[in-house]
């Protein structure tokens, strides 16, 4: 009976620079371990979504917004100054966020126009001339990205109301174009605001500014701009971490290498 021969190479036959095969796969696997590791301990907040709709009459909206999916979990606001809260997450599970408001009055049902298939997301609103918004109980270790739907048309579309919001030393500016010639889809800087990579203070809020646009809007020059600002809605997500982001790199190397060991 022939002798049984490995086919690894001996370690001092390895060219050097090159690590024997299964020493390779080793350490491949204890990267993944690591990776499921830390990936099964992050918060939730990774995968989930806030969502908040100033709840219009009869108009409750269970679309995907700019983030997410349809048939997630929405919030509805039916008031205005207080504070609400906890919302669920998108998921259905509590997502131990909180919302002040300061300045606002709750409207429904006005008529006007909006976004295509996002009728019911912008029937609902909170309108302001100075207000404030803080959203409360997040993490601090964290950044999150916030998206303000703000637009309202009325007067056939003739007049439109939009929002100056600010955040620290960012304001961005809806023109709530929503009327004839205006966006009838979701449109950034039109319909809706986007904050990105913002960091909660030690305590865990993030609080923003409010006042109505009064810029005329670039794109239809010659409509008036609303007599006060306006608010739809929000969505609130946080925005991975870049060591979780680097592991699922590292993730995708493991099972490249394992696949090209297979073939």
């Amino acid at each position: 009976m022939p002798a049984y021969t490995s086919s690894r190479l001996p370690l001092e036959n390895t060219p050097r620079g090159i690590r024997p095969i299964h020493r390779v796969t080793r350490s491949l696997a204890v990267v993944a371990a690591a990776l499921g590791l830390i990936l099964g301990s992050a918060p939730s907040a990774h995968a989930s979504i806030v969502n908040m709709d100033v709840d219009g009459t009869g108009t409750d909206y269970t679309g995907p917004g700019l983030l997410g999916t349809p048939g997630m979990t929405w919030n509805y606001q039916t008031a205005g100054n207080g504070t609400y809260g906890p919302f669920l997450d998108s998921t259905n599970s509590n997502s131990g966020v909180t919302m002040t408001l300061t300045g606002m009055t709750k409207q429904s049902n006005l008529g006007g126009v909006a976004p295509v298939g996002f009728e019911a997301l912008y029937t609902g609103y909170l309108y302001f001339n100075n207000a404030s918004l803080v959203l409360n109980g997040l993490d601090p270790n964290l950044t999150y990205d916030v998206v303000f739907f703000s637009g309202f048309s009325d007067n056939g579309g003739t007049r439109h109301y939009g929002a100056e919001i600010t955040h620290e030393d960012t304001m961005l500016r809806s023109y709530a174009n929503l009327g004839t010639g205006g966006a009838t889809t979701l449109s950034e800087g039109q319909n809706y605001v986007h904050f990105r990579d913002l960091s909660p203070t030690i305590s865990g809020s993030l609080a923003f500014s409010m006042k109505r646009n009064e810029t005329v809007d670039p794109i239809i020059p010659g409509f008036a701009v609303g007599t006060v600002g306006v608010v739809n809605g929000f969505q609130l997500v946080a925005v991975p971490e870049p060591a979780i982001m680097g592991l699922l790199c590292l993730g995708g190397l493991v099972l490249a290498a394992r696949r090209r060991r297979a073939a």
